[in-house]
C-alpha cells in the first residue's frame, strides 16, 4: 500500500504544525460565524424587545396624559357647577362671569328684583312685606293707572346693573335665569270647543335640569327638625308691584281663590318661588280664601302636634307673606295620612290662617253679587280598602250636596277622578271587573251630575291640568305643582278628556261671579299659561 493515502489523510487531519495553524485559522472563522450568527439573531430579539417596550412605554404615557386631561375637564366642570350653585339666581349679561345659564324665556315675564340678590328667604320675605307698605314714591301714581290696563302692560325685565358707568342698565325681552332641575315636555296643544275658552297668551322654554329638589325625612318627637336651606329657583316682582301679576278677576266684585296643591317640602323645589307668585296674585286680586288639594307636608304629614314642619313647610313659606295672610282651607292628601292626622287638624293652634276643622267639611262665601259652597272631602276614604270608612262621608256628603243653596258649588279633594298623570295607573289598578273607573270616579261623578257642581279642584298628580268627561257638565282641574314636578302629563295622550295641562311648578287661582266662574293657570315665574271660563248653568 502506498504511503500517500494515509498520509494525505493525516495532513487533512492536521498532525503537524504546519497543518496545525490552518485548522486553527479554519476553527476560528467558523466559531467567528457561529458567534457572529448568534450575535445577529440576540440583536434582532433585542431590537424587537426594545421596540415593544417603546410602544408600551408610549402608549402609558399616552393613557397618562389623557388621563390628566380627563380630570382636569371634571375639575373645571365640578368648579363650575359649584359656582353657579352658589349663585343659582344670576341673570346672565354681558359682565356676567357664571357662565351660560339654563332658562330661557322666550317671551316676557315678570319685572324681576334684583335687590333680592343674595339675601337668604328669610330676608326676602321680610324685604317683599316691607315693600307692601312702603312703595318708591316715583311709583305711586304710576301704579294706579296702570293697575286699571294690567290685561295690556306689556311686562319688563330689569338686566343685572352694569358696574360701568359708561353702560347703562338696559330692558330687555329675552333673558336667562340660572334655574333648577327635571326636563318639562311641550305642553299638550289641544282645545275645547267651548268659545269662552282663551289661549295662553304667553310660552316659556325652561330647561329645569338643575333643581335642588330635597325634602328633610319626617321629624321624630323629642328631636329637633334642622332649619332647611331655602333655594329660590328664580327671581320675582316686589310685592308693591303686583299689578305687575297676570292673574285678573272675572269682575271687580268677584269673590277671589288662590288654589295650590303638594306643596310642602321645607322650601324646596321650587315652593318658595310659587309661594311669591301665589302672594303677587292675592295681592292684585285680593284673594278672599287660599286651598290646598292636599300633600301639605312631604313624605310622611306632620308627625306630631307641634312638628317643627308645620313651619318650615308652612308658615315661614307662605303665612309670612302679607298677601298670603288669608284664611287657608286645606285637605288631606295620601301622604298627609302617613303622618298624624291630629296634627294637622289642630295646627290652627299655631297657625291661625290654617283650617282644616275635620276630614271632610264645608264653608260657604257670599260676597254682594255671589254665593259660593265650598265642600271639602277626604278621597283617601275612596280608596280600594278604605271605602268601609266612606260610608259616613258619603252620606253627609250627599245630604250636603242636597240642601245647598248657593249659586256655585265647587268640590275639593286630594286625588282626581281622572288624570293624564303618573298616577293614571294608579287609577287603573283601582278597578274592578264591574267598574269602568276608578273607585273616586264611581262615588263622585254622580254626585257632580246631580248636583251641577261646577269645579272638582284637587291635587295627586304633580303638574297643572283641565280635564273635562263627556255628558257631565262639572269641570276637572288637577293643580298639584306647588314645589316637585314628576313626570308631568306622562298619559297626556292617552287621555281624551284632557282639554289643558303644563308639567311646570305653579298654582291656579278662582274668580267668580253671579254670571261665571274663571279659572286661570300660572307657573312659578308668574307666566300665565291658561285661562278658561265657566258660565253658571
Amino acid at each position: 500500500m502506498s504511503k500517500d493515502g494515509p498520509e494525505d489523510s493525516v495532513f487533512l487531519l492536521g498532525s503537524n504544525e504546519e497543518s496545525s495553524e490552518d485548522e486553527e485559522y479554519i476553527d476560528d472563522n467558523q466559531a467567528y460565524a457561529k458567534f457572529t450568527l448568534i450575535e445577529g439573531d440576540a440583536l434582532d430579539q433585542l431590537e424587537q424587545f426594545v421596540t415593544v417596550k417603546a410602544k408600551a412605554s408610549a402608549k402609558r404615557r399616552a393613557v397618562y396624559v389623557y388621563g390628566l386631561l380627563f380630570m382636569a375637564l371634571v375639575i373645571g366642570i365640578s368648579i363650575l357647577a359649584s359656582v353657579r350653585k352658589r349663585h343659582p339666581n344670576a341673570v346672565t349679561s354681558s359682565s356676567d362671569d357664571l357662565g351660560v345659564s339654563t332658562l330661557l324665556f322666550t317671551t316676557q315675564p315678570p319685572l324681576i328684583n334684583q335687590s333680592t340678590k343674595g339675601q337668604t328667604t328669610s330676608d326676602i320675605f321680610t324685604s317683599l312685606s316691607a315693600s307692601k307698605t312702603s312703595p318708591t314714591t316715583s311709583s305711586a301714581t304710576s301704579s294706579q293707572q296702570t293697575a286699571n290696563e294690567t290685561t295690556s302692560r306689556p311686562l319688563i325685565i330689569t338686566s343685572r346693573q352694569q358696574t360701568s358707568s359708561t353702560t347703562p342698565a338696559v330692558a330687555t325681552t329675552t333673558i336667562q335665569v340660572q334655574t333648577p332641575s327635571l326636563a318639562t315636555p311641550t305642553p299638550q296643544q289641544r282645545t275645547t270647543s267651548s268659545p269662552e275658552q282663551t289661549s295662553a297668551d304667553q310660552t316659556t322654554t325652561i330647561d329645569l335640569k338643575a333643581h335642588v329638589c330635597h325634602s328633610i325625612k319626617a321629624s321624630k318627637p323629642g328631636k329637633p327638625r334642622p332649619q332647611p336651606a331655602y333655594r329660590q329657583c328664580a327671581e320675582h316682582a316686589m310685592l308693591n308691584q303686583s299689578y305687575l301679576c297676570r292673574a285678573t278677576p272675572v269682575s271687580p266684585s268677584a269673590l277671589n281663590i288662590v288654589v295650590v296643591g303638594d306643596f310642602g317640602r321645607d322650601g324646596m323645589c321650587c315652593q318658595v318661588d310659587v309661594a311669591l307668585e301665589m302672594a303677587l296674585a292675592s295681592a292684585k286680586l285680593d284673594a278672599d280664601l287660599i286651598i290646598s288639594t292636599g300633600d301639605n307636608f312631604y313624605p310622611s304629614g306632620l308627625q306630631f302636634v307641634g312638628d317643627l314642619q308645620s313651619k318650615t313647610s308652612f308658615s315661614n313659606v307662605y303665612t309670612s307673606l302679607q298677601p298670603l295672610q288669608k284664611d287657608w282651607y286645606a285637605v288631606l292628601g295620601n301622604h298627609d295620612v302617613r303622618g298624624s292626622v291630629e296634627a294637622q287638624l289642630s295646627l290652627n293652634v299655631n297657625d291661625s290662617f290654617w283650617n282644616m276643622p275635620s276630614r271632610y267639611y264645608t264653608k260657604t262665601f257670599e260676597t254682594n253679587s255671589v254665593s259660593v259652597q265650598f265642600i271639602f272631602i277626604d278621597t283617601n276614604l275612596m280608596l280600594v280598602g278604605l271605602e268601609s270608612n266612606n260610608t259616613h262621608q258619603l252620606a253627609w256628603l250627599n245630604e250636603t250636596l242636597d240642601k245647598s243653596t248657593a249659586d256655585w258649588i265647587i268640590m275639593v279633594g286630594h286625588h282626581p277622578v281622572i288624570t293624564a298623570g303618573t298616577h293614571k295607573k294608579e287609577l287603573i289598578k283601582q278597578k274592578n271587573a264591574d267598574r269602568p273607573s276608578s273607585y273616586v270616579a264611581d262615588y263622585l261623578l254622580p254626585l257632580f251630575d246631580k248636583y251641577n257642581v261646577a269645579a272638582y279642584f284637587c291635587g295627586h298628580d304633580h303638574d297643572l291640568q283641565h280635564l273635562q268627561v263627556a255628558n257631565i257638565s262639572t269641570q276637572l282641574f288637577v293643580t298639584g305643582a306647588g314645589s316637585m314636578i314628576r313626570d308631568p302629563l306622562e298619559y297626556a295622550n292617552e287621555t281624551a278628556e284632557l282639554v289643558q295641562g303644563f308639567g311646570l311648578q305653579g298654582y291656579m287661582t278662582a274668580s267668580l261671579n253671579a254670571t261665571h266662574m274663571q279659572v286661570q293657570m300660572l307657573d312659578y315665574v308668574g307666566v300665565l299659561h291658561y285661562t278658561y271660563l265657566i258660565p253658571r248653568l
